[in-house]
């Protein structure tokens, strides 16, 4: 049973990853037509919705067990519990989206720069983990480091001068952001024990909605224009990339070491690649590509060695 919920948890993450990597694109479609509040808030809300129907389908034939006088405090209690999470996994995942925007904004801060910045939670989390008293085996830490290396060569731009690295302001907001994904990672990891992932996972989308719209009503001026002109991709978004990636990812991690899940999510970067490549025509660099191997030869050795112990 331990094997199978394993390799439940490696594809469930693995779907979020590609999921997430050909987000890329469509977001880079959207923003051309929406701004960054915009899109979170419209893109969650469809994503909480989205997920209604699946949460009403499992109810109907768990409902009276649930509720029975035996269960009913116990279940009560794991809906609080959903709640709190929810609102908690919202906040966070709402707070890292426009830190990561706003240091896109800035001139000093490109697209390729803050993706490397902003999967940095690959080692953020594990470190986090030591305060939590989880320590990753050194085979755990050197996939660390290679995924590190690889998504450095698949994010940063070559100059005449060759691979270079400068923290400007921008940088240190998208840091933040980094910092803030992966506290978003370990609270999944807190309060998806025993309750149901999904219904966490659509609270969190309505409480980042909630909070996206504030932030937009005080900085944007959406119309329903531009919201029109960007429906598709933002569907994509909403269903596919919030509803059923993070959703994937919350019910994932329950299966997986938290520090290994962000191992895996960080192939989130090579599928960006791909996406880049068929969809925008993008042009990649040898070095790039040599990254995305690497990535995904880490991912790979992080779970060699668990799938044989399982």
């Amino acid at each position: 049973m331990k094997q199978k919920n394993s390799i439940l948890g490696i594809c469930l993450c693995l779907t979020a990853a590609i999921v997430w990597g050909f987000a890329f694109s469509a977001q880079a479609v959207a923003l051309e037509h929406v701004g960054a509040a915009t899109l979170n808030a419209t893109r969650c809300l469809i994503a909480g919705f989205a997920l209604i129907p699946v949460i009403l389908l499992f109810d109907r034939k768990t409902e009276r067990k649930l509720f029975s006088a035996k269960n009913g405090k116990l279940r009560l209690d794991v809906r609080k519990r959903e709640w709190i999470g929810g609102a908690v996994c919202g906040a966070l995942l709402s707070i890292a989206t426009i830190l990561q925007q706003l240091g896109l904004a800035t001139e000093e801060t490109d697209a390729g720069k803050a993706a490397f910045i902003t999967t940095l939670y690959v080692v953020i989390v594990p470190l986090f983990g030591l305060i939590r008293g989880k320590f990753p085996s050194l085979r755990i830490w050197l996939c660390i480091a290679a995924a590190v290396v690889g998504l450095y060569l698949l994010a940063v731009p070559v100059s005449s001068e060759g691979l270079s690295f400068r923290l400007a302001y921008g940088d240190v907001l998208v840091l933040l952001c980094a910092v803030v994904f992966s506290l978003h990672v370990i609270a999944i990891d807190v309060f998806s024990e025993g309750t149901d992932g999904i219904r966490l996972s659509c609270i969190q989308f309505f409480c980042s909605c909630i909070l996206s719209a504030l932030v937009m009503l005080f900085t944007e001026a959406p119309t329903a224009a531009g919201i029109f002109s960007a429906i598709l991709p933002i569907l994509y978004l909403g269903v596919f990339s919030s509803g059923v990636a993070y959703t994937c990812q919350i019910v994932g991690q329950q299966h997986l070491d938290v520090s290994v899940a962000p191992i895996i999510l960080s192939l989130e970067s090579v599928f960006g690649i791909l996406g880049g490549v068929l969809f925008l025509h993008e042009t990649k660099t040898s070095l790039q590509y040599a990254g995305c191997a690497i990535v995904l030869a880490a991912v790979i050795l992080s779970q060699l060695k668990s799938r044989k112990k399982n």
